[in-house]
């Protein structure tokens, strides 16, 4: 034994009752984590996480802004209320996910990648630390993956061997790939952020990889270039190979999923992070939360429902805009890119 150290473009929306409802709904094929231990990882072994790592405490970062749109299919940035420590370097975590798919979405853009080519997993992609979830649902002995599959495992569920997976189809390596990364953010003006891997687990000192505020903000103004995108896979079910993938239910992401927002979690020993955009009539609406000291989704539901009520928007018995609430059909499960040249 060796041992080793999906597209419809279409603006749409998923009312509040549909989430829920799509969360019970029975399908063909579904898979469930395997009792004992997990089978895809029988080959590693795991480096324990660094002791300080549980000591560490965080300062709290937030900033809210509306993106309104402006010629040349742009938008111009408007901080709402008062930014609190926007310039903090805290961890990046799962954030780095967000990266990670916009150079996916570029490659499937320019045909390097197609949605439907099934790209290989490596042995060494699943020995991870703290990567049972990500790989105990996964077929056992499963070595290869479609990209749409890889995209919705990665922004929905966070799975961290996806985004190694990905990055060698994109970069031939993660060393290329996360040069890339520190290119694309430089580029942006993300002047305090530094990417250490494409998924966010810690490389040796938690502390050489982060991100502010205002730079993940700048972040979630460029990942509007891929809108359609990012919903699409952060909503679409879990599937592997037509298997529905069986989830636990997260009733707290229901207002999220409700509107079609696109968001992405980070947790990391005492900092629990989320990063929000979602549609407010003609504009979008961004919230970043770093090392929250509330419940991150209490506080982006009373803060999208408070705005939304400022902005004039009318609300139905949800809570949610009227212009938002409307059922759509959901993407397929094996899109076909067809909107980009």
């Amino acid at each position: 034994m060796t041992i080793i150290n999906r597209h419809t473009y279409q603006q749409f929306t998923v009312p509040f009752a549909m989430a829920s409802l799509l969360a019970v709904m029975p399908c063909a094929a579904e898979a469930s984590a395997a009792k004992g231990p997990n089978p895809n990882t029988t080959h590693c072994t795991y480096t324990p996480p660094l002791p300080s790592d549980k000591k560490w405490t965080w300062a709290s970062a937030d900033i809210k802004a509306r993106l309104v749109p402006i010629p040349k299919n742009s938008y111009a940035v408007d901080v709402v209320g008062q930014p609190i420590n926007a310039a903090a370097k805290l961890p990046i975590a799962s954030l780095t996910k967000n990266m990670t798919a916009y150079l996916v979405f570029e490659a499937i853009k320019t045909g390097h990648l197609k949605p439907t080519q099934k790209i290989p997993i490596a042995p060494a992609h699943f020995c991870l630390s703290d990567n049972d979830f990500a790989t105990r649902y996964l077929p056992v002995g499963i070595r290869d993956i479609t990209v749409a599959d890889a995209l919705t495992l990665l922004l929905h569920q966070s799975n961290n061997t996806m985004a190694l997976a990905l990055a060698d189809a994109v970069a031939g390596n993660e060393v290329q790939f996360v040069e890339k990364m520190n290119r694309n953010a430089a580029s942006w003006g993300m002047k305090n952020t530094h990417f250490m891997n494409p998924n966010g687990l810690p490389v040796g000192n938690r502390k050489n990889e982060y991100i502010t505020a205002k730079d993940a903000l700048i972040l979630a103004q460029h990942m509007i270039d891929f809108e359609q995108d990012y919903r699409t896979y952060t909503l679409a079910a879990l599937e592997v190979n037509g298997v529905r993938i069986k989830e636990k239910p997260h009733p707290e992401k229901g207002l999220l999923r409700g509107i079609g927002a696109i968001f992405k979690t980070a947790t990391i020993n005492g900092c629990r992070s989320l990063m929000t955009i979602a549609d407010a009539g003609p504009d979008k609406f961004v919230s970043v939360q770093l090392c929250a000291k509330e419940d991150r989704f209490a506080v982006i539901n009373r803060t999208l429902k408070n705005y939304w009520q400022q902005a004039g928007l009318a609300l139905d018995k949800m809570g949610i805009p009227r212009a938002e609430a409307h059922p759509v059909q959901l993407p397929p499960l094996h899109p076909t890119l067809s909107s980009h040249p």
